[in-house]
């Protein structure tokens, strides 16, 4: 297709810093030459990529230049406004400086991400020039400093390697606060057993009791009885002289003898059993606890302090989850990059989420910024 009456046939140019005023400018002139009724707009469009038609508006209106203005009526003053709007543009690429700002009740109204100046009236003519013209090297986006030039290519994938970085170590964070959560919840479980099997050793004088009454009235015991009444003389009170009876569960396949020392061998292996759980249950408490706390300093991350700051942190806890069995070794490596991928568009698809695309006219690839 065509836009403003130029071909779109001719090989675009990748925006630069590195390139000069003369062959940007020059550029442009050969759109002209192509289509002499091109607009700046439409020049600009067909010479290089990566723009949009919103952001040549806004570079022609902070240069104080008319939106319909056309490459053959351009004086040498528009080029130079347009050009340090450019390199604003440039420079804020560079920095990754984007404040995002409204303007409301003037020519061009809306949200823009770049800091543009106040442009000069088209109607004044003592205030033609353009703001950015005057822009000096303390206060302009150049800065003066020539040898700072990079591509603006090379620092918009650092930016977007950057992001991705940091995608990826949120998704380590949502793994190793997943393994956390399984973690506390099996320790949890652990400690409640214990907790039951303590209740049950609590019983075990009880068993004692038992198996004395029935070792000393095992001449009321007949085989194949399932349980029997004897004297209970441990129980009996003061204040009464009734001696109570206690009822006793028996093994119908087992002798009186035989079954007081199944009751006896139940009461010592409570005894074992509550030393032993005791103990169980003081480590799974300690444990508990320090998951937690590892759990606390997982959703705490340091991400403010640089994502190198929070890569270390995160592998020192992961190590953590590892060494304490709730983590396999290795596990990190599978699937990271699709599961930073899965929450960048997770991102994405937010209500209410705002993006910023920068997208090639060619077939490259789309760059998201969120804010």
């Amino acid at each position: 297709g065509e836009e403003g009456g130029v071909a779109l046939a001719r090989e675009k140019r990748t925006p630069s810093l590195e390139e000069s005023q003369a062959d940007w400018q020059k550029s442009m002139e050969e759109a002209a030459r192509d289509s002499p009724a091109a607009s700046v707009k439409a020049a600009l469009l067909n010479s290089y990529q990566g723009l949009s038609g919103r952001l040549i508006d806004e570079m022609l209106w902070a240069a104080g230049i008319p939106a319909s203005e056309q490459v053959s009526t351009m004086q040498q003053e528009d080029y130079v406004a347009l050009w340090q709007a450019w390199r604003g543009w440039l420079w804020a690429l560079a920095d990754c400086n984007f404040v995002g700002t409204l303007r409301q009740g003037q020519a061009l109204p809306g949200y823009s991400v770049i800091c543009w100046p106040e442009p000069a009236s088209f109607d004044d003519e003592e205030t033609q020039s353009s703001p950015i013209e005057e822009l000096t090297s303390d206060d302009g986006w150049d800065g003066g400093v020539e040898d700072r030039a990079v591509r603006v290519t090379s620092t918009v994938s650092e930016c977007v390697a950057s992001y991705y970085e940091l995608a990826e170590l949120e998704a380590v964070q949502k793994r190793l606060l997943a393994a956390l959560q399984g973690g506390i919840k099996r320790q949890r479980a652990k400690i409640t057993d214990f907790q039951l099997k303590l209740a049950e050793a609590a019983g075990a004088e009880r068993y004692k009791a038992l198996g004395t009454a029935l070792a000393a009235n095992q001449h009321l015991v007949k085989v194949g009885m399932s349980k029997v009444e004897v004297p209970d003389w441990e129980g009996i009170s003061e204040r009464s002289s009734t001696v109570p009876t206690i009822q006793i569960e028996l093994d119908p396949k087992l002798n009186a003898a035989d079954n007081a020392a199944k009751l006896f061998k139940r009461y010592k292996k409570l005894v074992r059993q509550e030393g032993a759980v005791q103990s169980l249950l003081d480590d799974a408490t300690k444990a508990l606890m320090d998951l937690v706390e590892t759990e606390g300093a997982v959703q705490n991350v340091p991400y403010g302090e640089g994502a190198r700051t929070a890569k270390g942190v995160l592998a020192e806890l992961e190590q953590r989850l590892v060494q304490r069995g709730i983590l396999k070794a290795g596990a990190s490596e599978d699937g990271a990059q699709a599961k930073a991928a899965a929450l960048l568009r997770e991102r994405a698809d937010r209500k209410g989420e705002k993006t910023l695309k920068l997208r090639g006219r060619g077939k490259g690839p789309v760059c998201s910024f969120f804010f």
